[in-house]
């Protein structure tokens, strides 16, 4: 008699499914914190500028970690990974949206650290961009939020 040694995982219990999750969930909470942060200087920006700056550019290595491991995520799905395969695709909208947040991202992010290395030389041109991306952003990224608590 032979004992199958291979372990059968499900999607509860795949280390690698599981750790994407939490991951992915964790940074997830930390933007989320951080933005209500970078949310409340909005109102007032030039007298809290320098925490504006700061959250913003600690934003950038949490964002990258958030996109990271979901395209992770994506790659080990498309890529038929039965584990990924069994856990399933994200709703419909998730994955519409998913583009969408990663270029607004990009664009909020990008065009406030231009700012941050080249203003105030092209602060005329920059801050309006910066602040179109953010509508853009801030509404994509609402309903993506709002996708994943519901």
């Amino acid at each position: 008699m032979t004992l199958n040694t291979t372990p059968t995982h499900t999607t509860e219990t795949d280390p690698g499914v599981v750790g994407n999750s939490r991951l992915t969930a964790t940074v997830g909470v930390v933007l989320l914190i951080a933005l209500l942060i970078e949310g409340i200087t909005i109102f007032d920006v030039n007298s809290m500028f320098a925490l504006h700056a700061f959250v913003g550019l600690f934003l950038l290595p949490v964002a990258l970690l958030k996109m990271g491991s979901t395209a992770y995520r994506f790659v080990k799905y498309y890529g038929g990974d039965p584990a990924y395969r069994q856990k399933g695709a994200p709703h419909p909208i998730l994955r519409f949206l998913g583009p969408l947040v990663v270029l607004s991202t990009v664009a909020v992010l990008g065009t406030g650290v231009t700012l941050l290395i080249f203003a105030p030389d092209n602060s005329d041109t920059l801050v309006p961009v910066h602040q179109a991306s953010f509508i853009v952003w801030v509404s994509v990224k609402t309903i993506h939020v709002l996708g994943h608590i519901l």
